[in-house]
């Protein structure tokens, strides 16, 4: 099965591909190469390129026929690995559809089990509530709450500066460079951990708490501050895009500072 699915994906890649370029060759003259043309133009489906082993992300995934795959407490099955111990970060519920195994950078291996289950639908209220996201507090809300900004990436910052000089000091090749390199990717993998720890618990929270209908996320910083490197790193530090993206299921309205709805400076 797991090389059934990769000559799947393969066969995939080469029907986009194909696909692709004759709708292209349709829409085109012959005079211009329609693949470079839409490449330029950062539109279309490239030719399918081949994965090496050290740069590209390692994963499978593998269906289940036949029991294959199974799970029992703290256990999995997997096909041709048998089974396997493994941390159970929540319960598995409904029926098990596929697994996909991934290794990260820092040598962990992670598996994604897919369920078919059914959800729950939450009472709809009509209650309005306006979210100014910031730097120093994360966000204020209408009500008066304010969330502090934890800021994952500055209280790493000299741990980071201290791994990237080992790593940068060690020889091409040596082992004392593997471990290097590994001891980096579990950092930013760490920090990668607490901010996606804090935006999925605050966004559940302003979902399930509030139950909201419709949500005014106010941005407080102008365009031009963008283009200092210090604020952009504080910006990316933050990631107000993730908690905006998980409350889209609702109806936002983004406003600006020239809009009629005054944001609140933080």
């Amino acid at each position: 099965m797991l090389l059934h699915y990769s000559l799947r994906n393969l066969e995939t890649a080469y029907k986009n591909f194909f696909h692709d370029l004759k709708k292209a060759n349709g829409s085109t003259s012959l005079t211009v190469n329609p693949e470079r043309s839409r490449r330029a133009n950062g539109k279309g489906v490239g030719f399918p390129k081949f994965k090496k082993k050290h740069v590209s992300k390692q994963s499978y995934k593998t269906n289940l026929t036949n029991g294959n795959i199974q799970v029992i407490e703290n256990h999995l099955k997997l096909p041709k690995l048998g089974w396997v111990k493994f941390y159970k970060s929540q319960e598995i519920t409904g029926h098990v559809v596929n697994v996909t195994v991934t290794r990260t950078t820092s040598g962990k291996y992670i598996a994604s089990i897919l369920c078919e289950t059914e959800i729950e639908k939450h009472p709809q209220v009509s209650q309005n509530i306006g979210i100014d996201l910031g730097i120093k507090s994360y966000l204020v809300t209408s009500d008066g709450e304010v969330v502090d900004n934890p800021k994952y990436y500055r209280t790493q910052t000299r741990k980071l500066r201290s791994y990237h000089k080992k790593l940068s000091r060690s020889v091409k090749g040596s082992s004392n460079r593997v471990k290097a390199k590994i001891k980096l990717a579990r950092a930013y993998e760490r920090i990668t951990n607490l901010r996606d720890d804090f935006l999925h618990k605050l966004s559940t929270r302003l979902i399930m708490e509030l139950l909201l209908d419709t949500c005014a996320v106010i941005w407080s910083l102008e365009d031009n501050c963008c283009l200092l490197p210090e604020v952009r790193k504080q910006i990316s530090d933050s990631s107000n895009k993730v908690v905006v993206s998980a409350v889209s299921v609702w109806e936002i309205e983004i406003k600006r500072k020239n809009d009629s709805l005054k944001p609140q400076i933080i």
